[in-house]
């Protein structure tokens, strides 16, 4: 019995190997939509970063980028199982219709720090003159060059860029919270044929017998533990001292003498004399005032009395002709 099951697992083998191989590979016509990484857009020579925006923008200055994981694609997959890779786009709003290019992107980028100064560069073209004229469509490009060479050479994939050819238009990004309709890749796998139904899984065989556990060595005697030492008896602990009383302060020590006054800077220069302002306006002349009165003629002294004339002396008789006599003195003469 135990030898008829055996022969059933080996027979079997050859069978799980098979589909084992079969997992490796796609299956017919898988559909396989790849993880998107990063999106942005740029307005050309502005060193500002867009990658949070819920927009993806193209026009004259603005380039729209994407870039995909293709980590989901099933183990051993080559660009030759790839049989088609599209691109699909939604349009949330038209400024200006008209046409797009789909280039691929040569340098690396980020969602987070690409810019427009400088932009990513760009080499060839996958995809041109796409119509993105009406809004809240899906447009749908085909990558499958692109798709194919980045898995031949994984360093290769930077993305795309949708650069516009006369068109303003708005698609969603991958954080719009409006409609969710974010940038989507999605590429188709050839298989090699319909795989054919598994085999059934073969019995389990008996699991053999455990050996006998081999006896354990004798251990050996374990040695005798050398005894410790007695511990000592702990002394007493001895009273504790009375605090001494604190000390007195010491005095103050006497105060340092007041360091010597430096000596006196030199007398900054002069500052230049300021320039004489301008004279003020002369003030209007005030008016004339009234002539003060004049002043009264002072009164005339009187003029003074004439003296009264004195009277006129009797004329006396011819007395006999005395010797002249002395000539008497002259009289007061007269009033006038």
């Amino acid at each position: 019995m135990r030898m008829t099951k055996r022969l059933l697992v080996a027979a079997c083998l050859p069978l799980l190997a098979w589909a084992a191989l079969a997992l490796l590979r796609p299956p017919a016509a898988l559909a396989v939509e790849a993880r998107l990484t990063d999106d942005a857009y740029t307005v050309n020579g502005v060193p500002s970063n867009f990658g949070a925006k819920t927009s993806l923008r193209i026009s004259s200055t603005q380039k729209a980028w994407v870039k995909v994981d293709l980590g989901n694609l099933p183990f051993a997959t080559t660009s030759s199982d790839v049989t088609k890779a599209t691109l699909t786009l939604f349009i949330n709003k038209v400024l200006a219709g008209g046409t797009a290019d789909v280039e691929r992107v040569t340098s690396a980028w980020t969602e987070s720090t690409v810019t427009g100064a400088p932009e990513p560069t760009t080499g060839a073209t996958e995809a041109s003159g796409v119509g993105v004229s009406t809004r809240y469509q899906f447009v749908s490009i085909d990558i499958t060059s692109a798709v194919k060479d980045w898995i031949d050479t994984p360093s290769s994939n930077n993305g795309l860029a949708v650069v516009s050819t006369g068109a303003i238009v708005f698609f969603d990004s991958k954080e719009t919270t409006k409609t969710s309709h974010e940038p989507l890749v999605e590429i188709s796998l050839a298989g090699s044929g319909a795989p054919g139904p598994a085999g059934p899984t073969g019995p389990t065989g008996d699991t053999g017998p455990t050996g006998a556990t081999g006896p354990t060595g004798v251990t050996g005697p374990t040695g005798p533990t050398a005894g410790t030492g007695s511990t000592g008896p702990t002394g007493p602990t001895g009273a504790t001292g009375a605090t001494g009383p604190t000390g007195a302060t010491g005095p103050e020590g006497a105060t340092g003498p007041t360091g010597p006054i430096g000596p006196t800077g030199p007398e900054g220069p002069t500052g230049p004399i300021g320039p004489t302002g301008p004279i003020g306006p002369t003030g209007p002349q005030g008016p004339t005032g009234p002539p003060g009165p004049i002043g009264p003629i002072g009164p005339i002294g009187p003029t003074g009395q004439t003296g009264a004339t004195g009277p006129t002396g009797d004329m006396g008789h011819p007395g006999p002709t005395a010797p002249p006599g002395d000539t008497g003195p002259t009289g007061p003469e007269g009033p006038p």
